[in-house]
Formats: structure tokens, C-alpha cells, sequence
């Protein structure tokens, strides 16, 4: 006797369950992915600071304790001016590891200046190329540099580092996409809460947060808190710079570790 076959084919019903759960799991995996990746960008930009904190640190060995300079100055510890133009300096590589720049022979690769959660691109003839660095040093760190407040103690050697401490002056940091043009990073100290400044701003890439270096060699991930640190990117430039921002806690927190009155 013939049985019948039974049929194994996904009733409507089951169909619409199945992709619905399918739907919920890949919402519930969204974030956590997105999350590793944004984990991923950050242990990368960590180990980039370090790499060039290392030559950063073997430059000053070899010129008896002078800093790499940091300055509108050939040569410089790197050379060029970022924008969103067409400008060759936003894509040349030789503006970091060139002859002109001061720690490319140490450091050889020109992808430890760019944090790889930077996705700002410029247009060249017809295609879109990503911009070459993200990377900014301390105005008041690096031969013949100039601060903000010329009143605040300029580095120029790394025995003139003691106020603040190597553990507490920062000397590279991860810098806004709008905000980032020539090399150097500026801070406006000052003696009240009530009168900061954000000159430059830093950049806020790993979830709020962004990263830093020392002169004793360490980096971090540092959390910024005041949302006025952190204006979304327009990646055009258009951004404001120099902006009257009062208690501002990040502010007060990178402008003691930037410099310190003589």
C-alpha cells in the first residue's frame, strides 16, 4: 500500500514567525557589533599614539632632550594644513614620514597618524581619497612652538617638563575632523573656570570619547562630558573654532595637563 507523503514545506504562519525572530535577533546584534567595531577603532588608535609617542621620545634621545618642533617651520614634526579642499596636503603621506618630518624616520608608517574611526574623505580630481591624519600635538610642546596664552610655560626640551609632570602633560591628541588644520593643538589656560576657551577641538570618535598621549609615554581613551566638546562632524570645516565656553570640566581638564604659569 502507497503512504502519502507528508508535506514538509513552512506553512505561511511559520514563515512569518522565522522572520520576525530573524528581525529581532539582528536588532539585538546591531549594537553590540557596532560596539566591537567602535572597540576595535580604539584599541588601533591606542596603539597608533604609542608608536609615535615612542618616536616622539627616541627623537628627543638623539638631539640631547630637544622636542620635535612644532611650529609653522620646515622642518616640523609634521608638515601640511588639513582642510576639505582639493589641497594635496590633505592626501601626501610625505607630509608625515618625509624628509621635512621630524618623526616620520622613526616611526616609517604613515598610518599611525590617522585614527581609523576618521572617515573624513576630500575630493581629488574625481575621486574621493581619506584625509591623511587626525593627529595634533600640544601648542605649548616642541621647539620654537607658541601657545595660546604666552604667558603659560612653553616646552621645548624634555628636561623643561616638570610643571605639570611628564605623567600629566599631554602631547599628542586625536583632533575633531572639523577643527584639525595645521599641527599643533590649541588650549587657552586660564586661571578661572568662568573665561574657558575651546580653541580646537578634540575629537570624540570612540563613543563619546577620544584619545590622548603623554610625555612619559602613556596614552588613554579619555570620555569627554560636556556635550560642547563634541559637535557632531559636518565634515566641511564649517565648524567655529575659538568659542567662549564657561565651566566647561573638559576643558578644565585638558588645560591643566596643556601647560602651566611659570
Amino acid at each position: 500500500m502507497r503512504t502519502s507523503r507528508q508535506n514538509s514545506a513552512f506553512t505561511l504562519f511559520e514563515l512569518l514567525v522565522i522572520l520576525i525572530v530573524i528581525a529581532f535577533l539582528v536588532c539585538a546584534l546591531l549594537p553590540v557589533l557596532a560596539r566591537t567595531n567602535q572597540d576595535t577603532n580604539a584599541v588601533q588608535c591606542l596603539n597608533n599614539f604609542r608608536q609615535l609617542m615612542n618616536g616622539w621620545k627616541m627623537y628627543s634621545d638623539d638631539y640631547q632632550g630637544k622636542l620635535a618642533r612644532n611650529c609653522d617651520c620646515t622642518p616640523n614634526w609634521i608638515k601640511g594644513l588639513l582642510d576639505f579642499s582639493s589641497s594635496p596636503d590633505n592626501t601626501n603621506v610625505n607630509n608625515l614620514v618625509g624628509s621635512s618630518a621630524l618623526l616620520g624616520v622613526y616611526v616609517r608608517s604613515a598610518s599611525f597618524f590617522k585614527c581609523p574611526a576618521d572617515k573624513s574623505m576630500v575630493r581629488n580630481s574625481s575621486t574621493w581619497m581619506p584625509r591623511v591624519r587626525s593627529i595634533s600635538m600640544n601648542a605649548y610642546v616642541g621647539e620654537g612652538s607658541h601657545g595660546w596664552n604666552t604667558s603659560y610655560r612653553q616646552y621645548e626640551k624634555s628636561i623643561d617638563i616638570v610643571s605639570p609632570t611628564p605623567a600629566n602633560l599631554w602631547i599628542l591628541i586625536d583632533e575633531h575632523e572639523d577643527s584639525i588644520n595645521d599641527g599643533a593643538f590649541y588650549t587657552a589656560p586660564t586661571a578661572s573656570s568662568t573665561s574657558d576657551t575651546i580653541v580646537d577641538f578634540p575629537a570624540s570618535r570612540h563613543n563619546r570619547a577620544g584619545t590622548i598621549s603623554f610625555a612619559d609615554g602613556r596614552a588613554e581613551i579619555h570620555v569627554w562630558r560636556d556635550a560642547r566638546t563634541m559637535p557632531r562632524p559636518t565634515y566641511t570645516g564649517s565648524l567655529s573654532l575659538n568659542v567662549f565656553s564657561p565651566n566647561n570640566v573638559d576643558m578644565d581638564w585638558l588645560n591643566q595637563r596643556s601647560s602651566s604659569p611659570p
